[in-house]
């Protein structure tokens, strides 16, 4: 439940996005751009970081939207199988708490892992993104207060879907 008046009778954080969804199309397009574009990323990692982001941020809510997103795109345990994407998710934990302290050292260990300065860039902005979705659903109130299954659901609309955009748009309709 949300701490605010006018948003205390909705039950998530996706309620407060759709009803004021002109507010918040804006950020779903953003992270739609960073998501759907083409990268040395998949999907699937970017996924990845921003669960590391949301578990970062303590973002319960948002961690049972990435978490639901790995299961619907078939990441079992969520756990990271390749070396490359592990110093990935170091450096967007410690973008996402820390921002201050990121070093040329950090890139050089991403380039050194095998990414190039684009995939960087899309890094840091998906960790931003992220980030601005932690903030307002952790300052709004909101806990994972929806079942496993439901955020598999959400998952496997948005993947059907082809993006948060078109999946946002449904829950709008």
């Amino acid at each position: 439940m949300s701490y605010l008046e006018q948003t205390k009778d909705t039950n998530n954080f996706l309620e407060v996005l759709v009803q004021d969804h002109k507010r918040y199309m804006p950020i779903m397009e953003f992270l739609d751009n960073l998501t759907q574009q083409k990268s040395e990323l998949t999907w699937e990692e970017r996924e990845m970081i921003s669960l590391e982001v949301s578990k970062a941020n303590g973002a319960e809510f948002c961690i049972g939207i990435h978490s639901g997103m790995l299961r619907a795109m078939g990441s079992a345990d969520n756990k990271v199988a390749e070396e490359k994407i592990k110093p990935v998710l170091a450096f967007a934990n410690k973008l996402a708490k820390n921002s201050n302290q990121v070093s040329p050292e950090d890139i050089k260990i991403l380039r050194k892992a095998g990414w190039n300065d684009q995939t960087i860039e899309d890094i840091i902005g998906l960790v931003s993104a992220i980030s601005i979705y932690d903030i307002l659903s952790n300052g709004f109130g909101f806990k994972a207060s929806l079942p496993q299954e439901v955020f598999e659901q959400m998952g496997q609309g948005t993947l059907e879907a082809g993006g948060f955009v078109a999946q946002f748009k449904s829950f709008i309709q």
